[in-house]
């Protein structure tokens, strides 16, 4: 039987007067955000819509502007010179009202008010302490077989604002801000899961910044990542962060004596889902890495037009 989250997350809010607010941080994002803001503008269960615009050199802010001037709801924090992602979204929460933040991507494909209800209820129920969704249209990146590693980096998170301001960033955190957050949460014994949203996707590097620059943008980040979080931890992490696909064998875990064999098969189950995943959406996939041509491959047609 599916779970209607969107009716769940509406109950709770009503019944535990719960405020949500979304906090959405952009940097040069003035092709992108509108689509995102049309769908958060409606949902019902935030009290507000926070947009920081990290020094956009384009007309990001404009856009948002446009937004506000129509709708009461969505408000814009313009910031003078780019800090990067952390320093925008520390901004931005300490100017949230709510007590329960929904952290977004500005450059979203798919995003829809079910996945949005999912992430908040887990949170706002007690169950999880953040949430993260797990973008499923990653997987149509040529290296989405290596997504059992990105979804722990998803940038669309619900937490409580109470806890992130207890987190300690590092002026140097840049593209490693949800591995640090994540990383925290498990220090402290707090319970973390992802969602898989199989229509949700992200804008690539390549086709904001071009193959060179896209490709110097994900060197910087892959840097920047692994200086915050070791090999070591990036395990601790496929092993405590929860996937919702593999509920089953953690619930397994927090119960059995076993811990470590449970944790073994946990992580080979992580990358044999996160392969699974991308055979099924590309079709077939050979060694020297040539991927079948969309036009012409009904699974990946099938799910771009669910995508839209």
């Amino acid at each position: 039987m599916k779970i209607d989250y969107n009716k769940l997350i509406k109950e709770l809010v009503e019944s535990k007067n719960v405020k949500i607010s979304c906090l959405i941080p952009a940097y040069n994002e003035a092709h992108r955000i509108s689509p995102v803001l049309e769908i958060v503008k409606n949902y019902p269960n935030f009290c507000e819509v926070v947009v920081v615009d990290d020094g956009s050199k384009d007309s990001t802010a404009g856009e948002v502007q446009a937004f506000c001037d129509k709708y009461s709801n969505i408000r814009l924090i313009k910031l003078k010179k780019n800090g990067g992602k952390t320093e925008a979204v520390k901004i931005g929460v300490e100017e949230c009202k709510g007590e329960l933040i929904a952290l977004i991507d500005a450059d979203l494909k798919g995003l829809s008010h079910e996945y949005l209800s999912k992430m908040c209820y887990l949170v706002a129920d007690a169950e999880y302490s953040m949430t993260i969704l797990d973008r499923g249209g990653d997987r149509m990146s040529p290296i989405g077989w290596f997504a059992f590693f990105p979804r722990l980096m998803g940038g669309e998170r619900a937490f409580w604002k109470k806890d992130f301001q207890k987190i300690e960033f590092d002026a140097d955190t840049g593209y490693g801000l949800e591995f640090v957050m994540n990383l925290w949460y498990i220090k402290m014994g707090l319970k973390v899961r992802t969602v898989f949203c199989p229509k949700l996707a992200g804008a690539y590097q390549f086709k904001k910044k071009g193959l060179f620059f896209g490709l110097i943008a994900y060197a910087r980040m892959t840097k920047e990542v692994y200086k915050k979080s070791n090999l070591r931890n990036i395990f601790l992490q496929v092993k405590e962060v929860e996937e919702d696909r593999l509920e089953m064998l953690y619930n397994l875990y927090n119960k059995t004596r076993f811990k470590t064999i449970i944790s073994i098969v946990i992580l080979i189950a992580s990358i044999l889902t996160a392969f699974g995943t991308f055979f099924i959406l590309h079709g077939r996939y050979n060694v020297i890495g040539k991927i079948p041509n969309p036009k012409n491959n009904r699974l990946v047609k099938k799910f771009r037009g669910q995508s839209k």
